[in-house]
């Protein structure tokens, strides 16, 4: 059995509802940090992977389960659609920016992955939309690693790592950003676009604080894809691509 066959059987402890959400995006994720602590690393690097993950899941697994038990199904205009393919969508650097988030929430000693360390995963993953339109508009990571810890309030690490209704809201929304630009994959765009959606994200706070407001970051970013050198943004890409900022 390999590594991800290992933790794709672990995955399946959590709720079906929240593997169908979050499961192949968890798996992706884990696929791309086990390869390259692998090469950065080697085996060493490899076990602390290991003990880290296994402290995560089996500390956020009841909380889901949890979670799970409270949620009731809730019908609105304004609620995300269900899709349970949609997290196989979500292009490398996506995929990269919510790996870097996890890694912000760990240096921050905090317990979640919130929009906060998503936006600065975002920034940091630097080659996507979403980390030009930032750096366009002026944000540097200090300056919003300062205004994180202005806003949130570190956890206890030993409570494990696991999306916090923010970033859970704005994964949702990040789906329906991109449908309705028509795009058939997820980006750093659309989840940067998520963020600024989501009530129970504090990005727009954060953002705020940096003097910036939602309607110029999401402007700036329609207008970055409007201007894309290729305009392979009108058009179908697979999953492991994204228009070039």
């Amino acid at each position: 059995m390999t590594s991800e066959q290992l933790y794709r059987a672990l995955l399946k402890l959590y709720p079906a509802s929240f593997r169908a959400e979050y499961g192949t995006l968890m798996a992706q994720v884990f696929r791309d940090q086990h390869r390259d602590v692998l090469r950065e690393s080697g085996k060493v690097g490899l076990a602390r992977l290991w003990l880290r993950t296994f402290a995560d899941l089996f500390m956020t697994i009841p909380k889901e389960h949890l979670e799970a038990r409270k949620r009731r199904p809730v019908m609105s205009s304004n609620t995300p659609s269900q899709l349970p393919n949609k997290m196989e969508r979500f292009t490398q650097r996506a995929r990269r920016a919510i790996n870097l988030a996890q890694e912000e929430a760990q240096k921050f000693h905090h317990a979640y992955i919130g929009g906060e360390h998503l936006l600065l995963g975002l920034l940091r993953e630097g080659e996507g939309v979403a980390g030009y339109v930032l750096r366009q508009l002026g944000v540097q990571e200090e300056q919003l690693e300062g205004a994180i810890k202005n806003t949130a309030t570190p956890g206890d690490k030993s409570e494990g790592y696991s999306f916090g209704p923010g970033t859970k809201q704005s994964l949702e929304f990040a789906d329906v950003e991109a449908r309705s630009l028509k795009h058939n994959y997820i980006g750093t765009e659309h989840l940067l676009l998520g963020l600024l959606r989501a009530p129970k994200s504090n990005v727009v706070s954060i953002l705020t604080q940096l003097g910036l407001c939602e309607e110029t970051v999401r402007q700036k970013v329609y207008d970055t894809l409007a201007n894309s050198p290729s305009q392979r943004w009108q058009h179908s890409l697979p999953p492991t691509d994204e228009p070039e900022a």
